[in-house]
């Protein structure tokens, strides 16, 4: 744009060294600080999009320097697959026997014990049966922590057709030599001579049995399991009195007599472990009463072993 002189009050508007009338539109724009402009507002953006950025993002995953669980892409062999298995297995069962001692080593200390029929046995039967608790009173010849000398010493007594047997009752293998009714009949046992030359000192000792449940017994089998501990102990008490009375014995079998054809009669019993009592018992009986009749101590002695024979399996039952 060009000034006139003061006098002429007008002005010259050329652009790009070209006159221009003045009546035309034009639209004059400050190039110069429209670009400063520009570039001070493109800063402010630049410098806001930094700060934006460099904020930290919310919920950031984690970077861990773990492989992934997939990463390992080779295929484990059949053999270390079978061998994988079968450790599991062997632990697997050594737990399960381990656990299943210490569970039945509680059982047989308290409580009751389950007894179901033998998974051998063909004629099993339908019949249940709770068996109480009971005691059983011994005249204890010792109390041993080694096995193998209580087998050696009722070798000993055997030879020489001595009753005695044992049972293994917690850290102790115990020998019995006799069954007793009671306390003043174990006294009178012990200060026998019979017992201090062939035992020694003896003393009494009771021993209990936990209730017991039967399950699939056969109608014989429940019929025998429920008298057969009274039969036991009224023979007990005949075999106390036939030795302190000697000579002078009278037996008393009227009782027990009609009770042992009872169980005679009963021959359905097939479980083993109840077989040996059955036997035991009348085998008892029968002893017992031939030293009724010969007065023969041997006689007694024999009675005396089924009958201890008898103790053990039930205890064990």
């Amino acid at each position: 744009m060009d000034k006139c002189p003061k006098e002429e009050k007008r002005f010259t508007l050329k652009i790009n060294g070209k006159k221009k009338s003045t009546d035309d539109h034009l639209v004059i724009h400050n190039w110069q600080t429209k670009k400063e402009t520009a570039v001070t507002k493109q800063g402010d953006f630049l410098q806001s999009y930094k700060t934006i950025k460099k904020k930290p993002k919310k919920n950031k995953r984690l970077k861990t320097r773990f492989p992934s669980f997939y990463s390992n892409k080779q295929q484990m062999s059949l053999m270390k697959v079978s061998i994988i298995v079968l450790s599991a297995v062997v632990i697997g069962l050594s737990i399960g026997f381990f656990l299943l001692k210490v569970i039945d080593k509680d059982g047989t200390r308290g409580g009751h014990l389950e007894k179901d029929a033998p998974a051998f046995n063909g004629n099993v039967g339908s019949e249940q049966l709770v068996l109480p608790g009971k005691d059983l009173l011994f005249l204890q010849q010792g109390a041993y922590q080694n096995e193998d000398s209580v087998k050696q010493l009722l070798n000993q007594y055997k030879q020489h057709q001595l009753p005695a047997a044992y049972i293994h009752d917690g850290d102790y293998y115990r020998v019995f030599v006799a069954l007793i009714n009671d306390e003043e009949s174990a006294k009178k046992l012990m200060e026998s001579s019979f017992f201090r030359d062939h035992y020694g000192e003896t003393w009494p000792k009771k021993v209990e049995t936990k209730e017991r449940i039967f399950r699939n017994l056969t109608g014989d089998e429940k019929k025998f399991l429920e008298v057969a501990y009274s039969i036991f102990n009224q023979l007990v008490e005949e075999g106390t009195k036939a030795l302190l009375q000697g000579e002078k014995y009278v037996g008393n079998f009227e009782a027990i007599d009609r009770e042992i054809e009872n169980i005679r009669s009963l021959t359905n019993i097939e479980q083993k472990s109840i077989q040996q009592l059955h036997q035991s018992l009348l085998n008892g009986y029968e002893q017992l009463q031939r030293f009724s009749k010969t007065r023969k101590v041997e006689e007694w002695q024999k009675g005396q072993a089924e009958l201890l024979q008898f103790a053990v399996d039930f205890y064990f039952l």
